[in-house]
């Protein structure tokens, strides 16, 4: 620093180009992240700080401005200067045009790959949850180095600084969020795919199969890159992987070079559960494509203090949800009645839910930002999952495609068309996804789009799957005469409540409500088995349900029906031609 700017005294040369560095703390004794963030080059005498209000790909405004406790400005010299909060996630700070030190300490306690998280085994956070930037320069770029106990390493897939161990930097603000921070003793595997370098990095303790896990997602990324041609659109990628408890669930976060991942620590060492971990693994990784690159208008750069509204969610995650397992399962991961117990289960899923009649695709995927992480007590009835719905809508026009094709074409020619105009720097909407699509498939798809997609008629599944040779019915006949009370149920200590009674439903027209204990079915005591209490009742019976609510005993009146959508099961129809065969093994 020159001699006149360490003084205090303006320089009197050109000034320096702006530059930031962020120093991020570890407190895993506290949970407390502390941030110093130094700013220099920026003219005028005041400058504002501003914290990210949501994250990329996770469509929700968290506020993440709440959990900072505590901040403050210093000079060079340490001196304190006048900071002004500006908005409840900005700070205004009086530097006369020198050099400045913003600090905060934010309180981690939130385990998920959106939040930050940091405890005695390992620590996690996006840049958006702790690292400010300056308002109206997203073009400038910062330097990051993380401070973390001993024997902690730090992971991150933001590029190293040559010649300064520890330091990461990214080329602006945009860049700095795309890249979380994995901490702790961390275990990682390497492994090539698709002639690219690639790693799992996992925190935390559980069961990590590294050859098995590793060998079955190079298989999946080698299928991927095959689907969307030429080699992958990364140097190298990694998966950041934290190992947590049942309770922080499974999840995970996309990124342009890498995937933030959440696994409870036991899943990898259980079939079905490993199964569904690739999944998310194909998920995120297919997003490298589809989201961070094949992407709407709205989805950068980004405006991080407000809504970034994009009404092709059910593209963006729908179809990313229906290549997650079908992926895995052309590659051999997944053997084939696997994957079609998933196809099951997903038009299971789907066609239970009354949202379906109320809500569709298009809204969904707007009113991400007010409903899908907001869920109420009428969330399966009034709205729809614009990743499940998505990859229904994905299935069944994957299908028609190939019977009205003969074959020739799919949805994966769908999705290179996609991939070719992104790389020619073509931003996405409505209207230029459905005239790429038309043009790819050979086929006008503004019909299917108008009724499944901004409409809400059931896209037509059983038309779809019998075009391969396959039928979509229940498990057995006994599924299908099974007594329905048409509740979601969660279990308590014990006890059984309704998290909602579905709109039509027997339990919704006979009163039952939200929160409501079910005590008792016809005289039986519910306890936590409400299937063993319905069991053995005629499926039209008229029967009285006790419920506790509140403090208050209530009798309800419920007049059974037999399961609308009971377990059920792909199987081969009888009379499948060759034909059907055929575009049943291409698929």
């Amino acid at each position: 620093m020159p001699d006149a700017a360490r003084r205090g005294a303006r320089p009197s040369a050109a000034r320096a180009a702006p530059s930031v560095q962020h120093v991020v703390r570890c407190r895993p004794e506290t949970r407390h992240f502390l941030t110093e963030s130094r700013f220099e080059g920026f003219a005028g005498p005041a400058t504002t700080l501003v914290l990210p209000v949501w994250t990329p790909g996770s469509y929700m405004v968290r506020d993440f401005s709440r959990h900072l406790a505590e901040t403050f400005a210093r000079d060079d010299r340490g001196r304190p200067l006048p900071t002004t909060k500006a908005r409840k996630n900005a700070w205004t700070v009086e530097h006369g045009g020198r050099p400045f030190r913003f600090y905060s300490r934010a309180f981690a306690f939130e385990a998920s790959v959106r939040t930050a998280y940091l405890d005695a085994e390992r620590g996690f956070f996006n840049g958006a949850n702790l690292l400010p930037f300056v308002e109206g320069r997203l073009d400038v770029g910062a330097d990051v180095r993380v401070v973390a106990p001993r024997g902690w390493r730090t992971a991150t897939s933001m590029p190293p600084v040559r010649g300064r161990a520890g330091v990461f930097r990214a080329r602006d603000v945009d860049d700095l969020y795309d890249h979380p921070f994995l901490l702790g003793a961390l275990r990682e595997r390497r492994f090539r795919a698709a002639g690219r370098p690639h790693r799992f990095v996992v925190a935390g303790d559980g069961e990590f199969p590294a050859a098995k896990l590793c060998a079955d997602v190079a298989r999946t990324i080698e299928r991927t890159v095959a689907l969307f041609g030429g080699p992958p659109p990364y140097r190298d990628y990694a998966f950041l992987t934290s190992f947590g408890p049942e309770s922080d669930g499974q999840g995970g976060l996309e990124h342009a070079t890498s995937s933030a991942l959440q696994i409870p620590a036991r899943a990898l060492a259980d079939p079905a559960r490993y199964r569904a971990a690739i999944g998310l693994v194909a998920h995120e990784h297919f997003h490298a494509w589809n989201v961070k690159r094949i992407r709407a208008a709205a989805l950068g750069p980004f405006d991080y203090e407000r809504e970034n509204y994009v009404d092709l969610l059910w593209f963006h995650e729908g179809f990313t949800s229906y290549y997650d397992d079908l992926l895995p399962a052309r590659a051999g991961v997944f053997g084939r009645d696997d994957y079609l117990a998933i196809v099951a289960d997903l038009v299971r899923t789907c066609l239970s839910a009354p949202g379906r009649r109320v809500q569709s695709l298009v809204d969904a995927s707007l009113d991400a930002w007010i409903k899908f992480y907001k869920r109420n007590e009428e969330w399966r009835s009034a709205t729809v999952s614009y990743y499940q719905h998505g990859a229904l809508v994905a299935l069944a026009l994957d299908l028609l495609i190939r019977r009205d094709s003969r074959g020739r074409r799919s949805l994966d020619d769908v999705m290179r068309a996609l991939w070719a105009d992104a790389r020619r720097g073509g931003a996405l909407d409505a209207e230029r996804w459905l005239t790429l699509a038309s043009k790819a498939c050979g086929r006008d798809v503004r019909p299917f789009y108008d009724r499944h997609v901004a409409g809400v008629q059931d896209p037509p599944v059983a038309e779809a799957l019998a075009s391969v040779g396959l039928r979509y019915g229940p498990k057995s006949r006994d599924d299908a005469r099974r007594p329905w009370l048409g509740a979601a149920t969660r279990i308590d200590a014990g006890r059984t409540f309704v998290d909602e009674p579905l709109a039509g439903g027997p339990a919704y027209e006979g009163g039952v409500q939200p929160k409501d204990e079910l005590v008792a079915v016809d005289g039986r005591r519910v306890g936590a088995d409400l299937d063993a209490a319905l069991r053995g009742l005629p499926p039209t019976a008229i029967i009285a349900v006790d419920v506790f609510r509140g403090d208050r005993l209530r009798r309800l009146t419920v007049r059974l029906r037999p399961d609308p959508h009971p377990a059920a099961a792909l199987t081969p129809l009888p009379r499948a031609g060759v034909a059907a065969r055929r575009r049943f093994e291409a698929w």
